[in-house]
C-alpha cells in the first residue's frame, strides 16, 4: 500500500522560550504544500525474519530513523507481531526545513492503523508522535494548523486557497536543526514580533501579497549566520517583485508564494540553472 507524507512550510515560527528540559516553546502556522515522499508498506510472510525500513538516499542507522522509530513504537503499543518492508522514495529534501523525515514517521503511523485496524484513539496517536519528533503530531492530520509549545498543541487554521503556488529554493548545503536552535540562542531575536492571531485571520480570508508583515520566522536571522547562502536566496527573490518570501522551519530552503504562476516558472528555471534545488509546487493542497 502507498501513502503520501507531505512536506510543509512555516508561515510562522516565534520562539516564545525555553523549558527547563532545554525544549524550546514554539508558537508556529505550518502549512502542507504539494511536495511528498512517498511510502510503500507491505506485510512480509510469516517466516521472514525482521522488519526493514529502505529509505532512498538517506545513509543514516536504522535506530536514528524516525520512520524506523515509528514502526517499533507502535509495535510496542498495540502489539502486532507481523513484519513489514517499507520503502521510502524521497523527494523531500532532508535538511531544508520542510519536515520529510517527521511526515515519514507520521506517514508510517496512519498506515499501520490502516493496515491492522488498531483500536487506536487520536490522543494516543499523538503522544506516540510526539515521542518521536516535536512535528511529527502535526504531520498526522497533514493540515493547516498552529502548534504551540513543544509540538502537540496543536489547533487547527483555515486557511483560504486562492491559486497560490509555492517556488521552494534550497542551496547546496543543509543545516542541522539543533545547530540553528544554538545559534538562535546565543543571539535570540529581540523587539516586537507580528501578531500570529492577524496572521490567523488573513489565511482565512486569503493571504495576499499585503500581508508580507505577518509572515515571520525567529530561526531565519540565526540560520543565515550559519549558512549565508540563505541570505543570498533571500534577498535575490525580494528583487523580484511584491512577493512573500521566508525560510522555513530552521532552514536552509526559502520559498515565496505567489499566485503569478508564469512569473515563478520563469523564476524556477532560473535557480535551477545556478545549481538550486528547486520546486514549483501547489500551496495547501487537497489532501485526502
Amino acid at each position: 500500500m502507498e501513502y503520501k507524507a507531505y512536506a510543509k512550510i512555516n508561515l510562522y515560527l516565534r520562539i516564545r522560550g525555553t523549558y527547563p528540559n532545554g525544549y524550546h516553546d514554539l508558537d508556529m502556522i505550518m502549512v502542507p504544500i504539494d511536495l511528498y515522499d512517498l511510502v510503500t508498506i507491505n506485510v512480509l510472510p510469516d517466516s521472514a525474519p525482521k522488519s526493514f525500513v529502505y529509505t532512498e538516499g538517506l545513509n543514516v542507522r536504522e535506530s536514528d530513523n524516525l520512520a524506523f522509530i515509528a514502526l517499533n513504537r507502535m509495535r510496542e503499543k498495540y502489539g502486532f507481531k507481523q513484519n513489514l518492508a517499507i520503502h521510502i522514495e524521497k523527494k523531500i529534501p532532508i535538511g531544508a526545513g520542510f519536515g520529510g523525515g517527521s511526515s515519514d514517521a507520521a506517514a508510517i503511523i496512519r498506515a499501520l492503523v490502516e493496515i491492522f485496524s488498531l483500536p487506536a484513539e487520536d490522543d494516543e496517536l499523538v503522544e506516540i508522535a510526539k515521542s518521536i519528533g516535536s512535528d511529527v503530531p502535526f504531520f498526522l492530520k497533514q493540515r493547516p494548523a498552529r502548534i504551540q509549545g513543544i509540538g502537540a498543541d496543536i489547533t487547527p487554521v483555515e486557511v483560504k486557497n486562492k491559486g497560490q503556488k509555492v517556488l521552494l529554493v534550497k542551496p547546496e548545503e543543509n543545516l542541522l536543526t539543533k545547530a540553528v536552535y544554538q545559534e538562535y540562542d546565543h543571539a535570540p531575536e529581540e523587539g516586537e514580533k507580528p501578531d500570529i492571531e492577524t496572521l490567523i485571520t488573513a489565511l482565512g480570508r486569503g493571504l495576499t501579497h499585503n500581508h508580507k508583515p505577518l509572515v515571520y520566522n525567529d530561526l531565519t536571522n540565526a540560520a543565515i549566520r550559519l549558512l549565508p547562502e540563505i541570505g543570498n536566496i533571500r534577498d535575490n527573490l525580494k528583487k523580484e517583485g511584491n512577493h512573500i518570501i521566508e525560510m522555513t522551519g530552521a532552514g536552509s530552503a526559502v520559498y515565496l508564494i505567489s499566485r503569478n504562476e508564469a512569473k515563478l516558472r520563469t523564476l524556477r528555471d532560473k535557480y535551477e540553472k545556478r545549481g538550486y534545488t528547486v520546486f514549483l509546487v501547489d500551496f495547501n493542497p487537497e489532501i485526502k
